[in-house]
């Protein structure tokens, strides 16, 4: 089906798309001129993301922060090593701090942080597991107006970037605050082959049947990705991929319980072999300049 004349592609803004798949009430439309996929912001299925932090997050507050600062020190390794090392009073800037585990290792390694979190329910549990952070995190929306120009030395965006229903006028704010110099630090899901991904997913029942999380707007590849920040004029350093399927930690924060013992072999597997990764399966990490 042909969504000619009621929506435009978020990447190219051209009106050439076509619905790439229906799943349960999950339309996700392709643009054929750039191959940008994405969800119209319309009609993002109801899923009832304050219900699931309020059942699941909340409910398995402490175990579920000891599992994800696995997570976060190794995500921190990363950052460190495109900022140079040191994070000593380096001008860090979150957007989306979640449970504030990666704001709170940020802070410790003495980087000068300031975190925006727009969903209340999520501020409230980064405050609570950390009360230090209540002078660094800020419950708003992002926007350019709520900062200088060329002040930030990194921006951070941690599975936060496939939400933005513009993502490429999100990037030029972001570009507003940054320092010349300065880092652009993104993660998001690989959607590469996602009628694939998406059959996997229902295997293993990750999203209630959805080929994908049902609030995830823009649905990225590594062509797509490189095109945004191309039209964004900013440049990228550094494009890789980190393992998804072959991160036990990571599966079981998705699955939100122990694995089964064949996904748990399958997932030593990957690791091995990174399989996962060769075929384009793996979240996608961009470091960029202005």
């Amino acid at each position: 089906m042909t969504q000619e004349g009621l929506i435009s592609c978020p990447l190219c803004h051209e009106n050439n798309l076509k619905t790439y798949l229906t799943i349960k009430d999950m339309d996700i439309l392709r643009c054929c001129s750039c191959g940008m996929m994405f969800q119209d912001p319309g009609k993002i299925p109801a899923q009832g993301e304050n219900d699931y932090i309020k059942s699941y997050v909340i409910k398995n507050g402490e175990e579920l922060k000891l599992k994800t600062a696995i997570e976060e020190r190794e995500r921190l390794k990363h950052i460190r090593r495109f900022m140079g090392g040191d994070l000593r009073l380096k001008k860090v800037l979150e957007l989306g701090a979640g449970e504030g585990i990666l704001a709170n290792l940020l802070i410790q390694n003495g980087a000068a942080y300031t975190g925006i979190e727009p969903s209340s329910l999520m501020y409230e549990l980064a405050i609570k597991n950390f009360p230090n952070l209540k002078n660094n995190l800020i419950n708003t929306p992002f926007d350019k107006g709520t900062f200088e120009k060329d002040y930030f030395d990194a921006v951070l965006l941690i599975d936060v970037f496939e939400h933005i229903p513009e993502p490429l006028n999100f990037l030029k704010k972001i570009k507003f605050c940054l320092k010349q110099d300065g880092i652009l630090y993104i993660e998001v899901p690989n959607e590469n082959f996602l009628k694939f991904k998406g059959f996997l997913r229902n295997k293993i029942g990750l999203y209630g049947g959805y080929p994908t999380h049902p609030a995830h707007v823009n649905l990225f590849t590594n062509k797509t990705l490189r095109k945004i920040f191309e039209f964004a004029g900013m440049i990228p350093i550094a494009i890789f991929q980190l393992t998804v399927w072959g991160n036990k930690q990571r599966l079981r924060l998705a699955l939100k319980n122990q694995l089964p013992k064949g996904l748990c072999s399958a997932s030593v597997f990957l690791r091995l072999t990174k399989l996962d990764l060769i075929l384009g399966q793996g979240n996608l990490v961009v470091a960029a300049k202005k």
